[in-house]
């Protein structure tokens, strides 16, 4: 059950009222003085008049309840709990201003309950004494540092109820954040596959030691799968003769250093053909990590079509690479 401040100050006031009509009933049953038995009935009114006020939203009913209670303490308490023998009614003013009000009301009704009886007591009695001074003191400041301690303690609990709430709407706007960067990120993942499988030429991501996305024309042209293609690493299907050019340049160009956008290369398929490729290749830097984006174009028959014209010449050109830029 979820008590507020608001609800335990009215279980509070409530109490205090059913205490006082039971406490007007004995008084009536055991012949209780006239006066009493009037000052009973009166602060039972007065009671029920502030728990309806409080109810109705008026704050200061609290206070005034105090007051009230103090007041009938102090005048209500008869012999010989004035000069002979101490009553806990004198904790029932501090204690209900531990509970509606704060430790300063504490002190004040303490202190005025304390004085009225002494006043009555004409400075005598058992509540003149020094030792009863003390014990008292001591009970009213172990009320006091109850409720400074609650208090400190509830503080602490807000405000860490706050920072938790804080911390879970920073959560669930950086939540908010990344999945609609996320979907923009997939949308556009979506746009280039659309654009690299419609465009005439081999296309390739390069990420790390292996390829990050292969287009179809990638795969007719290699003879491997796509799912082979993503599991082997992007120099597997380069000639042996340019493999260790093609990977120094690729990885290089990864670190952000400058190497040749563009030349050509030798691969083999998968089915042992060799085949001649005009590749070239950037860096793209908006994505985390950093991947190459390559282009390949078959041009095995313009190589065959140039050692053809050569050769009537004697002059067969070499398969070496070919930095156009």
């Amino acid at each position: 059950m979820n008590v507020t401040p608001r609800r335990s100050v009215l279980l509070c006031m409530l109490t205090l009222l059913v205490g006082s009509i039971l406490l007007g009933i004995l008084q009536v049953v055991h012949a209780a003085p006239l006066t009493t038995i009037l000052l009973s009935g009166v602060g039972a009114l007065l009671q029920t008049t502030l728990l309806v006020a409080y109810w109705r939203g008026w704050e200061y009913a609290r206070h005034s309840m105090v007051l009230l209670v103090t007041l009938l303490v102090a005048l209500g308490l008869q012999e010989p709990f004035i000069t002979q023998s101490p009553s806990f009614l004198l904790f029932l003013p501090p204690i209900l201003a531990l509970v509606l009000v704060g430790p300063v009301w504490v002190i004040g009704s303490a202190i005025a309950i304390f004085t009225a009886i002494l006043v009555r007591a004409g400075g005598q009695g058992v509540y003149a004494s020094s030792e009863g001074l003390v014990i008292y003191g001591v009970c009213i400041g172990g009320l006091i540092l109850g409720r400074l301690a609650g208090d400190t303690a509830r503080q602490t609990a807000e405000e860490d109820a706050h920072r938790a709430e804080a911390a879970l709407t920073c959560a669930e706007q950086w939540a908010q954040a990344l999945a609609q960067r996320t979907e923009e990120a997939r949308s556009r993942e979506a746009q280039f596959e659309v654009l690299a499988e419609t465009i005439p030429i081999a296309v390739c991501t390069l990420s790390g030691t292996r390829f990050g996305y292969v287009n179809s024309l990638s795969t007719m042209l290699t003879g491997y799968t796509r799912e082979e293609l993503l599991q082997m690493p992007f120099w597997s299907v380069v000639h042996p003769e340019f493999q260790d050019m093609v990977r120094e340049r690729e990885l290089a160009r990864m670190r952000g250093e400058g190497v040749c956008p563009r030349y050509e290369v030798k691969i083999i398929t998968r089915s042992g053909e060799e085949r001649w490729l005009d590749y070239a290749a950037r860096l793209i830097t908006s994505t985390q990590p950093p991947v190459v984006l390559g282009t390949a174009l078959d041009i095995t028959h313009d190589k065959q079509h140039q050692s053809e014209i050569c050769r009537p010449n004697g002059r067969e050109q070499p398969a070496a690479d070919d930095d156009r830029y």
